[in-house]
């Protein structure tokens, strides 16, 4: 990922925070594991897929950059290259299976 400048990821659902969920393959966060030189991820979604208040997310979750829907585009303040929320922060916690 680190010869990218961008990277548009899918989603099942994201919140204005950025934090996605995906299909449940952990693809996308495992390529964007590395901080150093990560891409713009842009996550694309339908507006009904935002939703309101936050999603739970892992440590190795990797948030979006951006939230662009057909309705409008979100710029979570402070989430360049963020990681998921840990438990004290109302995510999951934890180790990746994989």
């Amino acid at each position: 990922a680190a010869d990218l400048d961008v990277v548009v990821t899918p989603c099942v659902a994201v919140d204005e925070a950025g934090v996605r969920v995906g299909f449940g393959a952990g693809y996308y966060d495992r390529a964007l594991a590395d901080p150093v030189g990560r891409p713009l991820v842009v996550v694309a979604a339908f507006e009904v897929q935002v939703v309101s208040g936050l999603l739970p997310a892992r440590a190795w979750d990797v948030a979006g950059d951006v939230v662009v829907t057909d309705r409008r585009t979100i710029r979570p303040s402070g989430t360049a290259g963020r990681r998921g929320r840990g438990p004290a922060d109302g995510g999951c916690g934890g180790v990746p299976a994989r």
